[in-house]
């Protein structure tokens, strides 16, 4: 039995949808590595506190950030190699104290200007949140005396 070109194509377009698939192994809950912490998100950090230190350097620059593990706050590893080698200082804050954790101020200025505007879907509401990125750059690094 021969078969034509188009019977091979569909013969083999059938047996490779026979084919296993590959999974997508996705972590369970919403949890963060600190592999992926130290290599996506800490870089950012990094380079905008190396920016304003270069714009101005009479003050000291702090990094506040919230308990999660992937920060490396609590465990030696590579978010924290990372932050000593580049000389970032963490903001020591209690935990559990959002009145002494300046990262809420943030927050309660982006609720503020979302607040001001109306919506009646998700994605009427996904559309007003980047305008109010403008009023808080997420990268910018405060300066204390």
């Amino acid at each position: 039995m021969y078969l034509t070109d188009q019977e091979y194509t569909q013969l083999i377009k059938d047996w490779e949808a026979k084919l296993p698939q590959k999974e997508e192994v996705k972590p369970k809950g919403n949890a963060m590595t600190q592999d992926y912490y130290a290599e996506k998100v800490l870089p950012h950090y990094i380079d905008a506190m190396n920016q304003d230190r270069l714009r101005d350097s009479r003050y000291s620059y702090y990094l506040v950030e919230d308990g999660d593990p992937s920060h490396g706050l609590r465990k030696l590893g590579k978010a924290q190699q990372m932050k000593a080698d580049n000389w970032v200082t963490n903001l020591q804050h209690p935990s559990q104290s959002p009145d002494l954790n300046p990262s809420e101020g943030i927050w309660l200025i982006l609720k503020e200007r979302v607040r001001k505007h109306t919506w009646n879907s998700l994605r009427e509401l996904k559309a007003i949140i980047p305008a109010t990125k403008t009023v808080v750059p997420p990268l910018t690094a405060m300066p204390f005396e």
